[in-house]
């Protein structure tokens, strides 16, 4: 076990149960949820007594169980021994089980830290691993959070469209030019902006079949990345709630995992989009449409940051067993 002082507790943000326990099994024969500890309190009771009298019975006072005092008096002393025991179960959490395995592994040495000085090309399939990265989702992910964030206001925005009423051909005719051409033009602008809606409202069903497409899929593909090497995270869904998808995006975290794949030439290109029907088309549909994604949010101003479909350079694909901090 490592050092009281040199161990770090770690919160898992990620955590695959069942393959945590099924590590613990196999190396402590088994799993222990809870324990039960007794303790055993004790409490002596002692009292005292006091009886004048002279100093002529020394053996009296022995067999009363007497002391003969300075002050000529007799004291007797009493003891009554109280035993309480208690009981109480000490349980694990998925987190403390967590630490106690990790700790494990690092004490037995099985688990193969991914430092800046690591050769990728040494990683074998099926090495237990820990790395350090910042976490990123998929881009197709990006793009639809930021349509489904963004189309309420896109809704509200339409819904204040004052609607112009009918006008009837002999109201037009007893207009005014001016107001006529004015009355035009309002027409006009409400036309547009009511193809434009048209449209939006299509592009936001695109949204949502591919996100139905890509939550078909048991695995959430997540990328981290350092200055040494990208990994390639294939996520439980069962484990990657919104919560932890919130939690884990964009911050800095470790990894440990089982690796399933390594790639460690510096000219690699690992496709990040594995899952579902956008995959197939990774080159022929989803890069041309995040380029033009990337120029449309550039030309209008809008801060958002599109990750690149594929993993350049040496890259490792890890099942993880934790994402922690």
């Amino acid at each position: 076990m490592p050092d009281q002082d040199s161990f770090e507790l770690a919160h898992p943000i990620y955590l695959d149960t069942p393959m945590l326990v099924s590590f613990l099994a196999a190396l402590d024969d088994g799993v222990y949820y809870s324990s039960e500890v007794a303790e055993k309190l004790g409490k002596t009771r002692k009292s005292d007594g006091e009886i004048s009298g002279a100093a002529k019975l020394p053996s009296l006072a022995s067999l009363l169980g007497l002391n003969l005092s300075a002050s000529g008096k007799y004291s007797r002393q009493g003891a009554e021994d109280q035993n309480v025991e208690s009981k109480f179960v000490r349980e694990h959490t998925s987190a403390s089980l967590f630490n106690r395995l990790r700790s494990r592994l690092h004490s037995d040495g099985l688990v193969q830290i991914i430092s800046p000085d690591v050769d990728i090309a040494e990683v074998r399939p099926g090495a237990l691993i820990e790395v350090t990265g910042t976490i990123e989702t998929d881009p197709m992910r990006t793009i639809i959070d930021f349509f489904q964030s963004l189309w309420p206001f896109i809704e509200g925005e339409h819904e204040k469209t004052q609607v112009l009423p009918a006008v009837k051909r002999t109201q037009r005719r007893n207009m005014s030019p001016e107001r006529r051409a004015e009355l035009e033009a309002l027409e006009v602008q409400q036309a547009l902006a009511k193809e434009a809606f048209e449209e939006q409202q299509q592009t936001m069903k695109l949204v949502d079949m591919m996100k139905s497409d890509l939550e078909s899929s048991p695995i959430v593909d997540l990328v981290l990345r350092n200055e040494r090497v990208s990994g390639l995270i294939t996520a439980s869904r069962e484990f990657f709630g919104t919560e932890v998808a919130a939690a884990l995006l964009g911050g800095t975290f470790s990894l440990v995992g089982k690796v399933a794949a390594v790639n460690p030439r510096q000219d690699a290109e690992t496709p990040v989009i594995r899952r579902g029907a956008m995959s197939t088309v990774i080159n022929t549909g989803v890069v041309p449409m995040l380029e033009l994604m990337r120029q449309n949010f550039e030309d209008h101003n809008i801060q958002l940051s599109v990750p690149d479909p594929f993993i350049k350079g040496p890259c490792l694909q890890v099942i993880p067993l934790a994402i922690f901090v």
